[in-house]
């Protein structure tokens, strides 16, 4: 009740005003004022300026948010570094035409420089941006006076530009909040390099500079404008009825968002190439696997990093020396980006076969392209950096590639008659080596029946039936690594078996071994393999190769020093380790992981076996999930899948699966939010705690909150480190995963923006899953839980986490 009072008193603040004003008024004169819970709107009814506070933060704020959209969301602030401490302040525009914001005692914490125009009125537009205009005026006018669109906040609007004013010295550019309730400028900036062609870069107070690519795709168009006036980059979308903003948010990472009504959200536009490093010459394909390819003529530094989908090292030149010009060949490649511009040189006056030659000339150049449309011309000397693909806009960039590799070489062809005499002269040796090799492998396939053992390696058909495309290691080596699986080196227990830690090739790494008393069988260990090779997730455990030997089954995967997190938040002592901040920061890549799973890999992933103790923790304490023995692949046109099999824990089971064996994933939504109670709290969701009249920790983390008591499920151990606010807001979260009803539990995608944008109102939860009272004995519950199986016939698997 405490958290609903306070989501609609922040709602209030944020969108009460005079009805009167607000309907008839989108322009103030110097005669009127905009005070308390008064606002401007737009004519066309998009945007709203007034007052504001972030969720749960008594600072107030002057800004610009979305009229109509039910999400509260700013776009603009004014008075960033120096909020309002109480709702007198009082918004004024002055006949000098400049705006200013006053304290109840006249002081001024923000204002505009004043401008010379006549007859000044300050307007609100339909594009969100705030003019300084001539009364009478028309949005066609020349430049306004002053306009907010000169200095933006965090968010990107159509229209918008970024970038230098050469002749002003205006520089517009992107600060990020810098936390949810905090809109003051963070440490990040968004800005446009001027330097050679205009480029997006994320700069930081460190010096550090980080390419971004903001290039057209099917929904957002971006455009570069270099002259000698200005440097900047223009924001604009195909379809005038798509809503969209492009946000700097405070982790310094650039979203673009489109919002959808049908499902009252923002959803975020991402790609594989969001997620993965691709290195130096070496291109990033979205939706493919996978993502990241060697340019041609190029291959990878390490074939090993590549193999476990570390693509990081990028790609070195097959032939060091090009010809310069006697025979090189090019390779166009459409639709891509301009790699990194840091070792580019560009020629506006030079015509696209004027840089070919030029380019060809150069024994530096590595590729080229045309400014734009045919026009202009921009090389690159070297490695290429940060290049990608789009299905759809792009340039095209042509490539340059030794002859030789080509097969366009003038030396190549006339050694062709050459290598054919060649070939015919070795023809008949290798035919007896034929006969050699054949004789060898019977012999070998007769000892193997002897023995009993199957070897499986890279890209070799195992007695499964399966092409693994993972390196695999001999059983000889697997127990090396363990010293012949020590006691001492295990380091736990799964469903699916023992796991030692190991030293491979001077790697650390951890060796699941298939148990054969284990509830897990082939099938699992088939899954896991299939699954977690396709898999390339900072938030996901990375699996290094396999060993199926006799009867052995072997994963080998990145070793995780910390340990799974169960040790961590259900033991009172290890658990004061892990202090408010870092809780947060484990549960937000819990929160990624799961959304790479089920949205943004190459396959919708259902886990099914989510919980502490499959969430590993590395050596900075950074989580991954693991164990994939569970998990089952689901089609994109599918929102749910029934099975005869229910496996997985109890306490982390959605009630839709354990009863009813339907699966989907809401069902990893309704884990998820039991691990979030779990990690608040650092109780166990089906522990023997004293709960009260509750029979869980869900049952009672929904009492607590319905009596506004939900600071009472905090772990102790976290002391005076965790804000009323924030914790509030997870459990809050918490709830809405876990409710009964699948349809009310949120998407991971959801789930994010909520934990992520403190300022957003939530929802109120539903009374969730599995409450019971005390009045409802555990055998009561059993039994009706057995007849609800029988009647469906369904096997319910307990499986026992490491």
């Amino acid at each position: 009740m405490k958290q609903q009072q306070l989501v609609s008193g922040v709602l209030l603040l944020i969108f009460s005003f005079d009805v009167s004003l607000s309907l008839a008024m989108d322009t103030i004169t110097p005669s009127q004022q905009i005070a308390g819970d008064q606002a401007l709107v737009s004519a066309g009814g998009v945007f709203e300026l007034g007052f504001f506070s972030p969720l749960n933060s008594t600072n107030i704020y002057l800004g610009i948010w979305y009229h109509k959209i039910p999400v509260p969301t700013v776009v603009w602030v004014a008075n960033r570094e120096n909020p309002l401490l109480d709702s007198s302040g009082v918004l004024e525009l002055s006949t000098d035409g400049s705006l200013a914001l006053h304290t109840k005692t006249n002081s001024t914490i923000w204002s505009t420089v004043p401008s010379s125009v006549s007859n000044p009125v300050a307007r609100l537009l339909d594009s969100g941006n705030l003019v300084i205009v001539t009364e009478g005026s028309s949005e066609k006018s020349p430049a306004p006076a002053w306009q907010s669109f000169d200095y933006p906040s965090d968010t990107l609007l159509p229209g918008m530009k970024l970038g230098m004013d050469i002749g002003t010295g205006l520089d517009r550019y992107l600060t990020p909040w810098r936390s949810p309730v905090d809109p003051s400028p963070g440490s990040y900036s968004l800005r446009i390099d001027v330097r050679g062609s205009p480029q997006a870069i994320i700069w930081n107070q460190s010096g550090g500079v980080t390419l971004m690519d903001l290039i057209s795709n099917d929904l957002f168009i971006f455009n570069y404008v270099s002259t000698p006036y200005e440097v900047t980059l223009t924001y604009d979308t195909k379809k005038r009825s798509i809503t969209s903003r492009v946000v700097f948010n405070s982790s310094g990472e650039v979203q673009q968002f489109v919002w959808v009504d049908k499902e009252e959200e923002w959803q975020a536009l991402e790609d594989t190439c969001d997620l993965v490093s691709c290195g130096p010459n070496s291109v990033c394909t979205p939706d493919s696997f996978p993502a990241c390819n060697c340019l041609i003529g190029t291959e990878p530094r390490s074939v090993l990093n590549w193999s476990r989908g570390d693509a990081s090292s990028g790609c070195f030149r097959r032939i060091s020396s090009l010809a310069c010009g006697a025979g090189d060949g090019l390779v166009l490649m459409t639709g891509t980006n301009h790699p990194e511009m840091s070792n580019s040189v560009e020629n506006m006056s030079m015509s696209l076969e004027q840089c070919r030659d030029a380019c060809l000339r150069n024994c530096s150049c590595s590729a080229f392209a045309s400014y734009e449309e045919g026009i202009g011309c921009i090389m690159w000397a070297g490695d290429l950096f940060k290049l990608r693909r789009y299905a759809n806009g792009g340039h095209d960039l042509y490539i340059r590639a030794a002859a030789s590799y080509l097969g366009q070489s003038s030396h190549t062809k006339r050694r062709r008659k050459w290598v054919i005499g060649g070939l015919r002269a070795v023809a008949g040796a290798v035919a007896s080596l034929l006969v050699l090799v054949l004789f060898m492998w019977c012999i070998r396939k007769r000892l193997k029946k002897r023995t009993g053992t199957t070897r499986i390696s890279y890209h070799h058909e195992a007695t499964t039936g399966e092409v693994l495309e993972l390196p695999s290691f001999d059983l000889f080596t697997i127990t090396s690594a363990t010293e012949n699986f020590a006691i001492t080196n295990k380091i736990g227990e799964g469903g699916f078996g023992p796991v030692y830690k190991g030293m491979l090739f001077e790697r650390e790494v951890a060796v699941k071994r298939l148990s054969r008393s284990s509830g897990q069988g082939l099938e699992e260990f088939k899954s896991e393999i299939q699954l977690v090779e396709k898999l390339q997730h900072t938030n996901l455990v990375r699996l290094l190769g396999c060993c199926i030997e006799a009867e052995e089954r072997i994963l080998i995967y990145e070793y995780m020093p910390n340990g799974s997190l169960d040790k961590y938040i259900f033991d009172s002592t290890r658990g004061a380790l892990l202090d408010w901040h870092r809780r947060l920061h484990i549960i937000e890549g819990i929160t990624q992981g799961l959304l790479y799973l089920h949205k943004f890999s190459r396959l919708k992933i259902i886990h099914r076996d989510l919980k502490a103790s499959n969430i590993l923790l590395d050596a900075d304490m950074n989580p991954k999930i693991s164990d994939f023995g569970m998990a089952r692949i689901c089609s994109l046109d599918r929102s749910q899948v029934n099975t005869r099999r229910v496996v997985g824990t109890y306490g982390y089971m959605a009630p839709e699966y354990a009863m009813e064996g339907v699966f989907s994933v809401k069902s990893d939504v309704f884990s998820y939010g039991v691990l979030l109670l779990e990690i608040l709290s650092g109780k166990r969701n089906a522990g023997n705690h004293n709960f009260g009249p509750s029979l869980n920790l869900i049952g009672h983390a929904w009492e607590l909150w319905t009596q506004g008591k939900e600071a009472e499920l905090m772990d102790p151990s976290l002391g005076d480190s965790c804000p009323a606010n924030e914790l509030s807001r997870c459990i809050n979260v918490a709830l809405l995963c876990v409710q009964e009803n699948v349809a009310h539990r949120p998407t991971m995608s959801a789930v994010s923006s909520m934990l992520s944008n403190g300022s957003a109102a939530l929802p109120t939860p539903n009374q969730p899953a599995f409450f019971f009272g005390r009045h409802m004995t555990i055998e009561a519950l059993r039994l009706d839980m057995q007849h609800i199986s029988s009647a469906n016939n369904v096997t319910i698997s307990t499986i026992k986490g490491r």
